[in-house]
């Protein structure tokens, strides 16, 4: 992380121009973008570094709220997934639609695009599916037909195994290659609202209803047992059940969700005891994202703002 290079015109800046909830946010694998997903079906780009963090892109197409973005390894290429049942894809530097793919018979809750290169991409959904896709194909290659609504979806470092959980607690490991569950993360006791992997892709973070945060130990050879590492406390969900996401700090130190409380929370991992907490939103934060590049934490709320904080600190 480069803690020097570039700065927010403010260490604190409030994004307008979503009409509605904001429920997902994520920086681009350069550090320069931002793209904010919403309750209004529009996807927006922000250049953080302009100097009023100007919305440089709007994506419109989809006909329901954006539930999830993720972005390709070179920045140029964003995916989205929706309550309309389709998942599309952008072109950053046209500002265009790729794609739209279709698959899906229920709202697609979560998307996760690889970072090997591969053109491959991987979705859940509310009909029980976890699907694979090879995007230069129409439809999907591979899938995990569940008896559950799936609602978090995360590829292996590798792309090896596909991480996945929803209304059964539980996060399951799915190796492609060999088209089967292979283990299962127990110990969340109630709906999965998010996954990440860590940088080093050996451990993951998952958010839940039961109002924590736990890490999970990704390496062979561990008994399923002990695979829980941590419980972090703090976050809270609340009757409107929102996937609340989310994900891991620099070097892997610091873990951070959002909360139905209107709270970013920050972690410190060593310590597991709550590093931060900033205020300023006015609903429930739905998704945080700290910057691959710089100290920037992005927050995404149902109040239809994202917050940008720079936390020097993080380095």
């Amino acid at each position: 992380m480069d803690s020097t290079e570039k700065h927010l015109f403010s260490s604190s800046v409030q994004l307008l121009g979503h009409k509605s909830g904001v429920y997902t946010t994520k920086f681009s694998p350069s550090g320069n973008l931002l793209a904010s997903g919403s309750n209004d079906k529009q996807i927006l780009i922000w250049d953080i570094f302009d100097s009023q963090c100007k919305n440089t892109i709007s994506f419109k197409g989809h006909s329901g709220s954006i539930l999830e973005v993720s972005w390709s390894r070179d920045s140029a290429t964003l995916y989205s997934c929706s309550a309309d049942k389709t998942f599309s894809s952008w072109d950053i530097t046209e500002g265009i639609r790729i794609k739209k793919y279709r698959g899906h018979e229920g709202i697609v809750n979560s998307i996760d695009a690889s970072q090997t290169g591969s053109d491959i991409a991987v979705t859940a959904g509310d009909d029980f599916a976890v699907k694979l896709w090879d995007l230069r194909a129409k439809e999907a290659v591979m899938e995990q037909k569940m008896n559950y609504q799936v609602t978090a979806v995360r590829f292996s470092q590798t792309n090896e195994y596909v991480f996945f959980g929803g209304l059964d607690n539980q996060i399951k490991a799915w190796n492609v290659k060999a088209n089967s569950i292979e283990f299962s993360l127990l110990g969340h006791k109630n709906t999965i609202t998010g996954i990440a992997l860590s940088n080093d892709g050996k451990k993951l973070l998952s958010n839940s209803i039961d109002n924590t945060v736990r890490s999970w130990d990704l390496k062979p050879f561990v008994t399923n047992e002990d695979r829980e590492l941590k419980v972090f406390m703090g976050g809270k969900h609340d009757f409107e059940r929102n996937l609340l996401r989310c994900c891991w700090g620099p070097n892997d130190k610091y873990a951070s969700a959002g909360s139905a409380n209107k709270i970013v929370y920050i972690w410190g991992y060593d310590t597991g005891y709550i590093w931060g907490e900033l205020m300023g939103h006015n609903g429930s934060v739905n998704e945080t994202h700290i910057n691959p590049k710089y100290p920037i934490i992005a927050s995404a709320s149902s109040d239809s703002t994202v917050f940008l904080g720079e936390i020097p600190q993080l380095t």
